[in-house]
């Protein structure tokens, strides 16, 4: 006897977005403080850190003391301990894990077509789906905060992803799987977004010269780093990253940073048996061909495989005026809810968000608070290492 599947119907997939707000309010993410006992930032970095390659920790700490915005790119664990004690609605799907702005970029589809999408799934695993939410508009906030915006303009920034990131998932809750799927971002969506952002802050009563000159100065900026994303490609890897002896291409040892595939063979035992990353899989809209796992001598810890420079390409954060972060937190909440939507159940998900703002103004609520307590752990990184308590190599 063939086994007979449950389907649940839109109704009840809505149904189920309705009492998921018993769980959690769309506008009940306000208010955000740290616990009473939450732990201490440096310590949850310490712990992580006892399981990292220790040449490499140094360089991280060195990356992460430059800033308030780039402190938190080696800060996940932090904020997901922070994350583990705040509302959710019980609507899952497969998570980045590290849904920070800076993840997002371009790279080639197997088809050798440039695309937009998450690129970073260290951390990915199924949960909250309200983890990235909140994980992608905190960074938003800090970003705009390093950039020097008005509180208004970090504000708008914040918002438009969230904002974004719900209209998105109210078309996808209309399509079919396979449509859904099929969906991506790639070069000519990018510039026909660019150009029709570029026209509409330029075509407002308000707009100045110096505002229509800046915008005309974005559009260009963010063509130049489309362009440049087709020449970083394994072959400008190549001539950058290797050497020929005896004839043959090989990679240039640099440690701790690059350490070629030879020495770690000797080394660690890294073999090339491996799998393919289910969550990046489930997540992006195309793949690389050489995606899998290695694995080492100890067979609990595995190694990302995949294409070096695929035509990768990332915006430049730091450079961004507010019309360029407003846009970039468009793609960015478009795309963010498409990885979701895959893994997720959209029409549960949208029904739940709603057609109001509550939800925007609510995660932007907590972006903004833990703006400002990664400030304050920012601060307290930067007084361990200055003590000795930790170690950092700054400029590699």
């Amino acid at each position: 006897m063939a086994r007979r599947v449950a389907h649940p119907s839109v109704d009840d997939r809505k149904a189920k977005g309705l009492e998921a707000r018993d769980h959690a309010l769309p506008s009940g993410h306000t208010g955000w403080k740290p616990a009473t006992d939450r732990p201490d930032p440096v310590d949850l970095l310490v712990e992580q850190e006892t399981t990292r390659e220790p040449d490499l920790v140094p360089v991280r700490h060195g990356r992460m003391m430059v800033s308030p915005f780039t402190f938190p790119r080696g800060a996940a664990k932090i904020m997901a301990a922070d994350l583990a004690a705040t509302p959710v609605a019980g609507l899952e799907a497969q998570l980045c894990g590290d849904a920070h702005l800076s993840n997002f970029g371009s790279f080639a589809s197997p088809e050798r077509r440039l695309l937009f999408d998450v690129d970073d799934f260290d951390e990915t695993l199924p949960g909250p789906f309200e983890y990235d939410v909140k994980r992608m508009a905190a960074s938003f906030t800090i970003a705009a905060r390093n950039n020097g915006f008005s509180p208004a303009d970090t504000r708008a920034a914040t918002l438009e992803s969230v904002r974004a990131y719900r209209a998105a998932m109210a078309s996808f809750a209309q399509m079919g799987t396979m449509d859904i799927w099929y969906a991506h971002l790639d070069e000519d969506d990018l510039r026909t977004g660019i150009r029709n952002a570029v026209a509409g802050a330029s075509g407002q009563e308000k707009a100045d010269r110096r505002e229509e000159k800046t915008a005309k100065a974005a559009e260009k900026r963010a063509e130049k780093r489309l362009g440049k994303a087709h020449t970083r490609d394994s072959h400008q890897a190549l001539s950058k990253l290797c050497e020929v002896i005896d004839g043959k291409y090989q990679i240039v040892s640099q440690p701790p940073v690059v350490i070629p595939g030879r020495d770690l063979a000797a080394t660690y035992g890294i073999s090339a048996a491996g799998v393919i990353p289910q969550g990046q899989l489930m997540m992006q809209a195309a793949s690389d061909i050489y995606l899998g796992w290695p694995k080492g001598l100890d067979v609990k810890r595995h190694y990302y495989w995949r294409q070096l420079r695929g035509m990768k390409g990332s915006a430049i954060v730091e450079a961004m005026v507010p019309l360029g972060l407003n846009y970039y937190a468009q793609i960015c909440g478009w795309t963010l809810a498409r990885a979701h939507a895959r893994s997720g159940d959209p029409v549960a998900i949208a029904e739940y968000l709603g057609e109001t703002d509550a939800f925007d103004k609510s995660i932007t609520d907590f972006a903004q608070r833990y703006a400002d307590q990664n400030e304050q752990d920012y601060g307290e990184f930067v007084d361990a290492v200055k003590s000795g308590r930790l170690e950092a190599h700054e400029g590699i």
